[in-house]
């Protein structure tokens, strides 16, 4: 169990109705399955976007989708995502300042390949329909809304080795 404080400042969270536009630039960071049995000793990153709106990927999920609570996130060609281990890792915007509007939740175990998984985005918590209970339960506030990012994220930091296709792009359903 956790017994000592954290040494740094918490994560900034959105507040109500302060989600990040469709298609905005994201990130999420893990120490997950790098390969169907393994997890990283290195905390790895992957760029993704919003992809809720009209034209979203999350309807496949059907009913198991409940966008007022949940965030669909991935990379256009399903390359980069959150990985099995990843759960409860935060989703944030990109930038200097990055604000958490998002916790690994789950994603299709029914995919094995890029192509698939493109159409089967990870599912996040949307921290926003949460924030007011965060806050009442930490005494934390939320941060000011995101400003607007670029829909194309930057690229990946380059000290660590680069994510390959099965590094954060294997998704499972945590029971």
């Amino acid at each position: 169990h956790t017994d000592r404080p954290l040494p740094a400042p918490p994560l900034p969270f959105v507040g109500p109705q302060d989600d990040p536009a469709t298609g905005v630039a994201l990130r999420t960071v893990g120490f997950g399955a790098t390969d169907r049995s393994d997890h990283s000793d290195q905390l790895l990153g992957a760029n993704v976007r919003d992809m809720d709106g009209p034209q979203s990927r999350c309807k496949k999920y059907g009913r198991d989708y409940e966008p007022a609570v949940m965030l669909c996130a991935g990379s256009a060609d399903g390359e980069q995502d959150a990985g099995e281990g990843d759960s409860g890792g935060p989703l944030t915007t990109v930038g200097s300042e990055p604000i958490q509007v998002g916790v690994v939740s789950w994603g299709s175990e029914e995919v094995d390949r890029p192509h698939d998984r493109r159409d089967y985005p990870g599912i996040y918590a949307r921290v926003s329909a949460y924030s007011t209970w965060i806050t009442e339960q930490t005494g934390i506030g939320s941060a000011p809304k995101p400003s607007p990012q670029p829909t194309n994220p930057p690229p990946s930091p380059s000290p660590s080795p680069a994510p390959n296709a099965d590094s954060l792009s294997l998704r499972t359903v945590i029971g």
